[in-house]
């Protein structure tokens, strides 16, 4: 039996279900999958853990800014074939991993995105992104997010032959299952719960901090609202400028601020919703526009994570110019026009049944099984 060994720095909720179908299916391939995830100082909503999951500590130092980790994980890969981390320069061990894999004593793969899509241009993070360039080429295997990330690695030099395209997501299958508990009566108690009146409902889920370009979402919202009297707009998430969020609420009875929402509590407000509006740094809430028939509405921005290359513009979303006048213009368009919605939603479900868990899974086993031999 193969031992692969795949090393988190943490262990997020939404990995926990696939990491367990991952393991039963190495199983049935006659591969030991082991996995290593380690926990920080500080614990978020998103830290979950797994009952065969081996947990270690998290260490962390400062190095000209940037907070680097290293987890003690020697004991666990001694037999190890192959060893799988994160493409994260951030973390200590992959160096000595990466020095193993050079030397030919361990395989070593990386899961990654090809790039940091969010990293701010100086000096510093430019150094980093030549430092990951020129370690990923040495590596022995590649798991890339998605086709863009494969296409990024392949043009710094990996081989495309030796690169899994695994087409990242969560478990929308599951999803599926929980829609079909709720129907319309249920839909409306809620959203005479929350407030909400009319039938021309938008929703925001994600991260709120700078990046996110929070003010630039909600002079797009207004200008909506200036042009669709009953529109009413939900946003669900937390972070460090939630305050912006809390407080255009206050003033606006047609803004909903409900904090955050585990996984499945949020099912029924994107329910009642008829667009997702994320304007900047789309990346695994595309999964939520497929599985609710929800077109999502984003910009051109720079900094989307690697998942913005499922969104095919004008058939399962739209992506609009990077300016305030364009987005508001195409939400006012797309919910007046209702044909156009509804052909939108059609791309969004054929799109759900391209990027399953179960698929990815499959993927993940096709490129370890590729790997080890």
């Amino acid at each position: 039996m193969k031992k692969v060994v795949i090393v988190q720095r943490t262990l997020k909720f939404y990995r926990v279900k696939f990491f367990e179908l991952l393991k039963e299916k190495c199983s049935k391939n006659n591969i030991e999958l082991v996995l290593i995830y380690g926990k920080d100082d500080t614990i978020t909503f998103n830290d979950s853990e797994i009952s065969w999951g081996i947990k270690v500590k998290n260490y962390s130092i400062n190095f000209w800014g940037k907070k680097l980790y290293y987890q003690n994980v020697w004991k666990y890969i001694k037999n190890a074939d192959l060893i799988i981390v994160e493409q994260a320069n951030k973390h200590i061990i992959n160096y000595v991993l990466w020095l193993m894999n050079l030397l030919r004593i361990k395989k070593l793969a990386f899961w990654g995105h090809g790039i940091n899509f969010q990293e701010n241009n100086t000096l510093i993070s430019e150094v980093s992104e030549i430092i990951k360039k020129q370690f990923t080429k040495k590596v022995h295997w590649f798991f890339a997010y998605t086709e863009l990330s494969k296409n990024i690695i392949v043009r710094n030099g990996f081989p495309s032959e030796r690169v899994t395209i695994l087409n990242n997501t969560i478990a929308v299958e599951d999803f599926q299952k929980e829609i079909e508990n709720y129907d319309e009566a249920q839909l409306k108690k809620l959203k005479k719960q929350v407030g909400i009146k009319s039938n021309n409902v938008c929703i925001y889920v994600g991260g709120m901090y700078k990046a996110k370009r929070l003010e630039f979402l909600l002079k797009s919202l207004e200008k909506v609202k200036e042009e669709i009297n009953d529109f009413e707009m939900i946003f669900i998430g937390d972070g460090p400028q939630k305050e912006v969020i809390i407080n255009f609420a206050r003033i606006n009875d047609w803004a909903h601020y409900l904090g955050v929402k585990p996984e499945n509590n949020k099912i029924p407000y994107l329910l009642v919703s008829k667009l997702l509006i994320v304007p900047s740094l789309v990346g695994l809430v595309m999964l939520d526009s497929f599985v609710f028939g929800l077109p999502l509405i984003t910009t051109n921005a720079p900094g989307h994570g690697p998942e913005i290359s499922y969104l095919e513009n004008g058939i399962n979303g739209i992506i609009t110019k990077n300016e305030l006048k364009d987005y508001a213009n195409t939400i006012i368009l797309i919910l007046k026009n209702n044909d156009e919605r509804e052909r939108i939603k059609l791309g969004c479900q054929v799109s759900m049944n391209k990027y399953t868990l179960g698929n990815m899974v499959e993927n993940y086993v096709a490129g370890i099984l590729k790997a080890l031999n």
